[in-house]
């Protein structure tokens, strides 16, 4: 289920990541249970990417090869902030009287997540602008 997560995510699918959510409910998870298994999920992409290994992770290694191959398309800031997200969301939860009203806010909100850029390639960038506007004039 969480990996679907991932996918969704990947694919800024946010129609997939609300119909996630009713198969959650649907199913009978119990909603702050499934947002902290999210949570851990992103840790251990965290562990993978930061690590570079995933003997780290406590999974089959079915899932540790699926989290190697996973990391690759997210930039460790990504990972950060979707970990920033979840965390905030397993805390409101906890108290909230609409649980998956929260779980959908933050569903949307992380298919609608831009990627992260570093900074380096945004001045490349504009030094690349800068070149050619000197060029023509």
């Amino acid at each position: 289920m969480y990996f679907r997560v991932s996918d969704l995510l990947r694919a800024k699918d946010t129609k997939g990541a609300l119909d996630l959510v009713k198969d959650v409910v649907n199913s009978g998870f119990d909603i702050k249970e499934f947002v902290s298994g999210l949570t851990e999920h992103y840790r251990n992409m965290l562990i993978a990417k930061t690590t570079n290994t995933t003997t780290l992770i406590e999974e089959s290694e079915v899932h540790r090869k699926r989290y190697a191959a996973d990391v690759a398309s997210l930039t460790l800031n990504d990972i950060l902030r979707i970990l920033k997200v979840t965390s905030e969301t397993e805390s409101t939860v906890r108290f909230s009287a609409q649980p998956r009203f929260k779980l959908e806010v933050m569903m949307v909100q992380l298919t609608k997540m831009d990627s992260s850029v570093k900074i380096d390639d945004l001045l490349n960038q504009i030094d690349d602008l800068k070149k050619k506007t000197s060029v023509r004039s």
